[in-house]
């Protein structure tokens, strides 16, 4: 059987090996029943009891409420979904998202900032002159939820050469070929760690390959239908 489950031990989640995204310790058994049919209902029991047992696992909603993110320096971290590369940063605070009416919607309510722009006018003499706004735009980001506590958006790779735009990204012009270069580059990149990461895999030294680590190929040996 594959294992469904990778146990990144820095961050203490459990994240699902086919759709790249943490699960909490609490949902696996909802998780493998809803996403990996192949997977027998006593198995996903034994799975469900062998993540309980890990010590420090996130488990609920409520352990994500103090959940620490990475710091913005780190790779892109393996086996969640690739980074995007067009996230927003707020210069006050470290917030991200990726739709600026969310971004503009944060800077108005936490930090006071007035949209500058307003309705009627020259729309397309004001969209050609420079504006400062208090977010940076083209940021490499991920994020370890598609939903709920934990979903918001992490900056990546500051400082690993990985370049921040000030203004946004216009189709048709130069941007464009830098935000496709940028992306290429670090999808490699991803690429390059994610499969140097699985080649060190060893049944018993391998601390992020968790089906080794706690045993799997002989505990659920014979579970699965398939």
């Amino acid at each position: 059987m594959d294992k469904p489950f990778i146990h990144n031990t820095q961050y203490s989640i459990l994240i699902c090996t086919l759709y790249k995204y943490a699960v909490l310790a609490n949902e696996v058994t909802a998780h493998l029943r809803n996403h990996h049919q192949s997977i027998t209902a006593k198995a996903r029991s034994k799975v469900a009891g062998l993540v309980g047992d890990i010590p420090g696992i996130i488990r609920s909603q409520a352990d994500l409420q103090s959940f620490q993110y990475p710091d913005s320096t780190v790779k892109p971290i393996a086996h969640i979904a690739p980074l995007q590369v067009d996230g927003l940063r707020c210069h006050s605070c470290r917030y991200m998202c990726r739709r600026v009416r969310n971004m503009q919607e944060h800077c108005r309510v936490e930090h006071g900032w007035q949209n500058d722009w307003q309705k009627g006018g020259n729309v397309q003499k004001r969209a050609m002159a420079a504006r400062d706004l208090p977010w940076a735009t083209g940021v490499p980001c991920q994020r370890f939820f598609p939903s709920r506590a934990g979903s918001r958006w992490f900056e990546v790779g500051r400082g690993l050469g990985v370049a921040v735009r000030g203004e946004p990204l216009e189709p048709g012009t130069d941007d464009m070929a830098w935000f496709v270069a940028l992306h290429v580059d670090q999808q490699k990149r991803f690429e390059a760690d994610a499969r140097e990461e699985v080649s060190t895999v060893d049944e018993k030294l391998e601390p992020n390959g968790w089906l080794y680590r706690v045993g799997w190929t002989r505990d659920l040996e014979g579970l699965n239908k398939m």
